[in-house]
């Protein structure tokens, strides 16, 4: 998989392209954050040389994805986690147990790679951990915001396995998902593609079904 074209004139004008194809402004539910619902985007929003990105700069930059028909796809997302209390915690720890159904990144971390709760990805996984580059241990966003507040977003932290939420004002990191078969994906059958924030630069791919 190639990185996008976008990538080669440097971050900054990368974060200009990504704010532009978004026409300036995230356009979310009216919150604490954000009265208005109208979110006026800036390179604030993904200035953490780390690669992280606030929430709102996270779904700019999947809807950069999506302009640019990164991989042939234009169905590029964050991941998904059921919007309910049953997704808060970390699956197989003894009290909290959650299904790794509860969201795509579980499914990911413990049905993928074979996280165990309360290890960091980075300590204890399986084979198939050798297929990622750059896979981070601390927060990932989901894109499912919580329906009793909309100014916070579901997460996963790959340092323990645990499952949460956080203000979209703070900073995490970003995997992006397309469904189905994508023409640059070397894998047979269906497949996620992934692929990492403005840090990354490198492709994450996950052989599976896709949802």
């Amino acid at each position: 998989m190639q990185i996008p074209a976008s990538y080669s004139a440097g971050p900054s004008a990368l974060v200009s392209t990504i704010i532009a194809d978004s026409g300036g402004v995230f356009h979310e539910t009216p919150n604490p954050d954000d009265p208005s619902g109208s979110y006026r985007l800036s390179a604030i929003d993904f200035s953490k040389p780390g690669g992280e990105m606030d929430g709102r700069g996270a779904q700019a930059w999947v809807r950069h994805l999506n302009v640019i028909d990164y991989g042939g796809s234009n169905q590029w997302a964050l991941p998904t986690t059921v919007d309910s209390s049953s997704s808060v915690g970390a699956p197989d720890r003894a009290l909290a147990d959650r299904s790794q159904s509860s969201s795509q990144l579980a499914e990911l971390f413990y049905g993928g790679l074979g996280q165990v709760a309360g290890s960091s990805i980075t300590n204890t996984h399986n084979g198939a951990y050798s297929l990622f580059s750059n896979v981070q241990p601390l927060s990932y966003w989901s894109g499912t915001v919580f329906s009793t507040n909309p100014g916070v977003a579901r997460s996963f932290v790959p340092r323990v396995g645990n499952q949460g939420g956080a203000g979209k004002i703070l900073y995490y990191y970003v995997l992006a998902v397309s469904p189905g078969q994508v023409f640059a994906v070397p894998l047979p059958g269906a497949a996620w593609l992934m692929f990492s924030g403005l840090g990354g630069l490198v492709p994450l791919v996950r052989r599976g079904n896709a949802e």
